[in-house]
């Protein structure tokens, strides 16, 4: 991203920039990972870049917080912090990239089931937590949210071929 801007840099402008770089050999037996690494840090000194990254706080009931420490220690979703258990749960101070995010809210409710709570770094907004997403604790509730999807996407196809369910209802 572009720091007096925080917009992306265009397509071009990195591609120019690319092409630019004096003795630039790309090895297929290197991570990609690390060579991008290393080509990022050799565009920077063509022109300015900073990272889209977001930063926030993660906390679990203690009794989640081995599996979350895990899964964050291991993740390629996020990096840790800062990390402390308080007298009733996990605390992790993290941040990711943008585009990460589906990655990280994935890899969280995976380990912890959904009862989560992510806030960003203003420590106001809560992104996702366990009162947001009452299917994943209670099979009744995800029954029912299941159902709504369902009927949900029967009425979009009966629309979309033209047909009224209202009609065709005995």
């Amino acid at each position: 991203m572009e720091p007096k801007t925080n917009l992306p840099i265009p397509r071009t402008r990195i591609v120019n920039g690319i092409d630019q770089l004096k003795g630039l050999k790309v090895d297929p037996f290197r991570s990609t990972a690390t060579q991008a690494d290393e080509i990022g840090k050799r565009l920077k000194e063509q022109f300015p870049m900073i990272k889209n990254e977001v930063f926030g706080r993660v906390s679990v009931e203690m009794h989640l917080g081995a599996a979350t420490a895990a899964m964050i220690h291991s993740s390629n979703a996020c990096h840790l912090v800062k990390d402390d258990y308080t007298d009733d749960a996990y605390v992790a101070d993290i941040s990711w990239l943008c585009n990460d995010y589906a990655r990280l809210i994935a890899d969280l409710t995976k380990s912890t089931g959904g009862q989560y709570e992510l806030t960003q770094d203003t420590g106001s907004e809560i992104i996702n937590n366990e009162a947001t997403q009452p299917a994943a604790r209670d099979p009744a509730a995800k029954q029912k949210v299941q159902k709504q999807r369902g009927d949900a996407r029967d009425r979009k196809r009966s629309e979309s071929a033209g047909l009224d369910l209202e009609a065709q209802a005995p």
